[in-house]
């Protein structure tokens, strides 16, 4: 045989090779379906399966995501056989947020990949779009290194594949591992964020101002957060394209620009502002004049948490003294309040009024906050979260307003939902029985506040849910107990009133039966 007639031959035998090494695939695919059950089921069940078996995507105390033990996990189960694989690449909600965190040197042999690893989560996250969290870098910004190919994957190549973009970083300019001013350049290039929906940033960057709109092509972007802390009163106009957002969250921002942003801009249907102790009493120039009222239509949820160092302080700042001016909420469904307030401001009465429609209302008590003043025209709240701080008297007074006593003038007597949480070491437990006793089965007299807590019981068992009606309107209560700079395991249930809480709960079991019982959660955290 000639060499022409065996080169002929050597395309015919790699076809046949091929066709010869799939069918054997096919069938020992067709094997394991067989012998192993759990292949045979639906896709979306033993997607299902897998997403149990994996670890859940785990979070700091910042609510921030850690990662990577779900890929691991993910990579593990995708190595039992071929229809696994398939099973762990082809489900995107295994691949929807990637986290890039603790990295100190791209040189620790250690350390995954991660430029790698990110591309093969764009590999499998498909048309959902891939969410982005950054934080906790100590690694310097080198041309060339891990994390500038990083940033080159996420906002040049895959910039149509973004949908959330997270960004801590804590350090000044003129250190090698602030990663802000780069990640500010890539924002003003003309590139295509086509699935960008939301953007969380936190730098200490002086970066006062922009000079293009920055992340202007995102046609999907609604959420913004920006915390500038160690900046807070100096002004700021970075600009972003604000026709689109909605919901907008300002911390240690400049306040006369935020407010001046949402007078602007009555789209927006979230707000939020945050400050800790405000100390500077900074003056400002804007002020509309005195008729001027900007009804925020669309807004249903805001909020105010600014902390002043003397929290008994007569001083009023200007920005709350405009807040209450000029601002109205007449569709707020949610509150969040954590900011001392002027009682005797000819507005404040109105500010509040004008929240009729509220349903839930998050607050701190403070000693001159004075929204419990106008509790009563929140006459659709459904859920209270009271946070109680370090301040223990204020603690106490308002514990007991929580509780049901007969006859009118209680607080807010119809809550479906209350939920406390304390940091404080001296909040009794006893009041927690009290309120959750008074608010479920019934009122209880001033008088019998001073009793032994283990001998409350339940009314007898009426025998319908008609017979239910003069009990309490709560049906969810949780009560969290967090304790600051405290290290050491505590045990709370060691609590002389702890057990008549769970005798509590247990003769709600045995007294209610079928009929409808509050969620009770109690969380004790340290």
């Amino acid at each position: 045989m000639s060499t022409i007639q065996l080169d002929c031959q050597v395309p015919i035998l790699d076809v046949n090779s091929t066709q010869l090494y799939e069918r054997r695939a096919d069938l020992l695919r067709q094997r394991n379906l067989l012998e192993s059950p759990i292949c045979r089921l639906p896709v979306e069940l033993f997607s299902r399966i897998i997403s149990l078996a994996i670890e859940p995507i785990q979070y700091d105390w910042k609510h921030r995501p850690i990662t990577i033990s779900n890929t691991m996990d993910l990579f593990r189960l995708g190595s039992v056989c071929s229809h696994w694989y398939h099973a762990t690449r082809s489900d995107t909600q295994f691949w929807g947020t990637f986290t890039l965190r603790d990295i100190v040197d791209d040189a620790d042999e250690s350390m995954p990949d991660y430029a790698s690893l990110l591309r093969h989560y764009y590999k499998h996250v498909g048309t959902a779009g891939l969410s982005v969290w950054i934080y906790d870098m100590h690694m310097p910004l080198r041309p060339g290194d891990m994390l500038h190919r990083i940033f080159q994957i996420i906002l040049e190549e895959n910039a149509g594949k973004l949908r959330s973009f997270h960004v801590w970083d804590f350090y000044p300019a003129e250190y090698a591992c602030c990663i802000s001013p780069s990640i500010f350049e890539y924002a003003q290039r003309e590139v295509q964020f086509t699935q960008l929906v939301e953007l969380e940033f936190c730098w200490t960057l002086k970066i006062l101002n922009s000079p293009r709109v920055l992340f202007r092509n995102s046609p999907l972007l609604r959420k913004l957060s920006l915390d500038i802390p160690g900046y807070s009163m100096l002004p700021t106009t970075l600009d972003f394209p604000w026709s689109r957002i909605t919901a907008v969250k300002f911390c240690h921002t400049n306040l006369e620009h935020a407010l001046v942003l949402l007078s602007s801009h009555p789209h927006f249907t979230e707000f939020s502002f945050e400050m800790y102790f405000d100390n500077t009493h900074t003056e400002h120039t804007w002020s509309p004049p005195s008729q001027v009222l900007f009804q925020m239509q669309l807004i249903k949820k805001f909020g105010w948490r600014i902390r002043l160092v003397d929290e008994h302080s007569r001083y009023d700042p200007w920005y709350i003294q405009l807040l209450f001016t000029h601002f109205r909420f007449p569709n707020l469904r949610h509150l969040v309040w954590n900011a001392t307030a002027p009682s005797d401001h000819p507005s404040t009465q109105s500010f509040f009024a004008a929240m009729q429609q509220l349903e839930h209302l998050e607050f701190y008590p403070l000693p001159r906050s004075c929204i419990s003043q106008y509790f009563d025209v929140f006459e659709n709240l459904k859920t209270l979260d009271v946070v109680l701080g370090s301040d223990d008297d204020c603690n106490q007074q308002w514990l007991k307003k929580l509780i049901i006593t007969p006859g009118n003038g209680n607080l807010l007597p119809h809550l479906r939902g209350l939920k406390i949480t304390s940091s404080s070491n001296d909040t009794p437990c006893s009041a927690v029985i009290v309120i959750l006793y008074s608010r479920r089965i019934g009122p209880i007299p001033r008088s019998s506040l001073e009793v032994d807590l283990d001998r409350l019981t339940f009314p007898p068992y009426v025998g319908s849910l008609a017979g239910c009606e003069h009990r309490g309107h709560l049906f969810e209560f949780s009560f969290h107990r967090k304790v600051p700079g405290v290290f050491e395991k505590v045990d709370w249930a060691s609590s002389c009133h702890y057990g008549a809480l769970e005798n509590l709960i247990s003769q709600a079991k045995e007294v209610y039966g079928g009929l409808d019982l509050p969620e009770i959660k109690l969380v004790f955290e340290n």
